[in-house]
């Protein structure tokens, strides 16, 4: 869906390809805010200095920038539609 060139033909086609895009950033949305929340609550952990520290940091630093590169592809795709 981020990626896609489709414009709808018809008005039916044309409001199917506004729901998607309205779910696909209802869940992108819904993503950050678990994201956010994950790295919130993992701070105490990454200050505490504990042995399983370094093991979170690799877990969320994939995660966090996955995230990122999720939300510019996203705002290349709203640049090229708007």
């Amino acid at each position: 869906m981020l990626r896609s060139d489709d414009v709808g033909k018809h008005v039916l086609g044309v409001e199917d390809l506004l729901e998607k895009h309205l779910l696909t950033e209802s869940q992108l949305s819904a993503l950050g805010t678990r994201i956010r929340n994950l790295n919130k609550r993992a701070q105490p952990y990454m200050k505490s200095l504990q042995p399983e520290t370094q093991q979170l940091q690799k877990r969320l630093e994939p995660l966090n920038k996955d995230y990122e590169k999720l939300v510019a592809v996203h705002v290349l795709y709203l640049h090229a539609i708007f």
